[in-house]
């Protein structure tokens, strides 16, 4: 599934693949020129980001954040306003290596959303988790 920003300038690519008894998202995601990707981002937790979904797309108040099971992952959907402008926001982190680098790879960033493209986003997120 693929989510873009209203310019087109600025995306988040997210795919699924089960491995093992566990989810795996690979997400690539650009905003402007700066860009990450992450291809095995495991997954534990989606049925609570399911019902904080379910509760934002009713209250157009609030939260529902996905995370992965190590702390390098994070997609937040985050109400503006009442009339249901969203701000997704999306952190990928590639831990530190000692003999590559000292410090992790942090991507974050993300752009707003129009109310009207949020129903097809919250369809597109079950269909991907569930």
């Amino acid at each position: 599934m693929r989510i873009e920003s209203s310019d087109r300038q600025s995306f988040i690519e997210i795919g699924r693949q089960d491995e093992g008894g566990f989810m795996l998202l690979s997400v690539e995601t650009a905003i402007g020129d700066f860009a990450a990707r992450d291809r095995s981002i495991i997954i534990e937790d989606a049925a609570t980001f399911l019902r904080e979904l379910n509760k934002l797309e009713h209250t157009r108040q609030g939260q529902a954040v996905l995370r992965g099971v190590e702390d390098g992952f994070e997609l937040r959907l985050q109400s503006l306003d009442r009339a249901g402008h969203l701000w997704i926001g999306i952190r990928v982190t590639r831990a530190a290596s000692p003999s590559v680098a000292p410090e992790p790879l942090v991507f974050s960033g993300g752009f707003p959303l129009d109310g009207e493209d949020a129903v097809k986003l919250f369809s597109d997120l079950r269909k991907l988790l569930s």
